[in-house]
């Protein structure tokens, strides 16, 4: 059962309280913060519900204590830890997390929510792959094209997906015959390939459309 002095993780709908865990009250702010700074973990913000969790556990020294195969939790930590851990997990999330074996133990409950969303994000990266293959080039209409390919490269930034030099050449490949001599002017430029490069120069494209228009 965990110590009821402990205040410093608090129910999903409750603030943040200092607690004794920081050596001073500025640190007790900071962790405060830090943990309110946790978004509740849905199925679609993983990458977001990690980088800040590990900011709190950083301000604790604890990130390899929870991450590391050798790590070692004392009594008092892993409750805590687990605490924050599963006030932070979104109802369906839980369900998917959560059982009798790893309920009470931080470092399992890290290992259980690293494998299912590891799962879950290769999953994600192949989807997101196939929209972007998906994008059908329209010469009457480059600024759709321009707004479905940011749109995509958003995505796959989200989930940590590359997107240098083979995105780059996905992108040019979609060009028809007519763009040849911009997409030339792309690979040749002395500037790095990069996607912003690509659709600077579609965006100029389609302006220059309008205008003849």
């Amino acid at each position: 059962m965990n110590d009821p002095s402990i205040s410093l993780y608090p129910a999903k709908d409750q603030t943040v309280a200092p607690t004794d865990i920081g050596s001073t009250g500025s640190d007790n702010v900071y962790l405060g913060n830090a943990i309110n700074g946790i978004p509740l973990l849905t199925m679609d913000n993983y990458l977001l519900w990690r980088k800040q969790l590990i900011q709190m556990l950083n301000l604790q020294g604890l990130t390899g204590s929870l991450m590391k195969p050798d790590g070692v939790l004392t009594p008092k930590q892993n409750n805590e830890l687990v605490s924050v851990i599963t006030t932070k997990l979104e109802g369906k999330v839980e369900i998917n997390i959560t059982d009798e074996d790893n309920e009470n133990n931080a470092r399992k409950l890290w290992k259980s929510i690293s494998e299912f969303f590891a799962s879950k994000q290769r999953a994600n990266k192949a989807r997101i792959h196939q929209e972007m293959r998906a994008i059908v080039f329209d010469i009457h209409d480059v600024q759709k094209f321009i707004t479905e390919v940011k749109t995509v490269l958003s995505r796959m930034r989200e989930v940590g997906i590359d997107t240098s030099d083979n995105v780059c050449y996905n992108i040019l490949g979609k060009f028809p015959e007519a763009l040849s001599n911009i997409s030339s002017r792309i690979t040749h430029s002395d500037k790095p390939l990069t996607n912003q490069l690509i659709l600077e120069h579609l965006k100029q494209f389609a302006n220059n459309q309008k205008t003849l228009w």
